[in-house]
């Protein structure tokens, strides 16, 4: 997609080219920037169809992809698949450098090499952080140029893993999730590891009361969490869980600018 602006921050990691939108935008002076993210995972497919997807991709002008696991088919709307995870995330970030570096997983040269800038995910709330921080550090070693995290309230939470981390030159995108009830935000608390919302941001969700007062309210904690966290990483990762039209509402109220040409999604 067209940009407006491809200025960065200081500090902020991701080389010109390789900003990430939509949902994903990092920190400009006063602006947003951002470019296509393809997310991997490796649950239903082999090493063959994953070095075929990311070729492919490539050939149609992607350069961002991200890693990740995946979650078991039988999760999701087609359980009766067969759940493959050929690989874990460490090994499919060693196979795309592989790409990069002109050869597949099996040693055979390529006829060119594709470029990509490559991606994993990190958990800054887990329950056990040391295991979390290395776990992380291998994915780096492993490849990765910038981390998505799981999504953040609380930003302590970020500054406290980020500290730990010492990411250097990896650049780090802050999850980011908008609030649309309170039962959403305790939703989060009991079933999804390493997410904490404070009781705070759902005393304010809850003092919604009707459907547009959540809306207004979700976008508001959002926005307030990005303007938090924003001298802290390189960027957000906006997951908007079916708001994706309220994704640019969310980063001009955290005062941030829309690039020109850059629709609403």
């Amino acid at each position: 997609m067209a940009v407006a602006s491809r200025s960065m921050s200081p500090g902020s990691l991701l080389p010109p080219g390789n900003e990430i939108w939509p949902e994903c935008v990092t920190f400009g002076a006063q602006s947003v920037a951002g470019d296509a993210a393809f997310p991997v995972n490796f649950s239903t497919v082999n090493r063959i169809a994953f070095q075929a997807d990311l070729l492919g991709a490539s050939v149609l002008g992607v350069r961002n992809f991200i890693f990740m696991g995946g979650d078991p088919p039988a999760n999701g709307d087609h359980p009766e698949a067969k759940p493959v995870f050929d690989l874990h995330a460490n090994q499919m970030l060693a196979a795309a450098r592989g790409l990069c570096e002109g050869h597949d997983m099996a040693g055979h040269p390529l006829r060119g090499a594709p470029t990509m800038f490559l991606g994993a995910t990190a958990n800054p709330g887990a329950a056990d952080l040391e295991t979390e921080l290395v776990n992380v550090r291998r994915k780096i070693d492993a490849g990765a140029q910038f981390l998505q995290t799981q999504a953040i309230y609380d930003p302590a939470t970020l500054e406290r893993f980020l500290e730990a981390l010492k990411p250097r030159e990896v650049a780090v995108l802050a999850g980011i999730i908008p609030l649309k009830s309170a039962k959403m935000a305790r939703w989060l608390n009991t079933n999804v590891p390493g997410i904490r919302v404070p009781e705070g941001l759902i005393a304010e969700m809850a003092l919604a009361a009707d459907a547009a007062a959540q809306t207004h309210a979700g976008i508001g904690i959002a926005a307030r969490t990005i303007r938090a966290v924003r001298n802290l990483c390189a960027g957000v990762h906006v997951m908007a869980l079916g708001w994706d039209s309220h994704v640019p509402g969310i980063l001009e109220s955290a005062g941030l600018v829309v690039p020109v040409g850059v629709p609403e999604v």
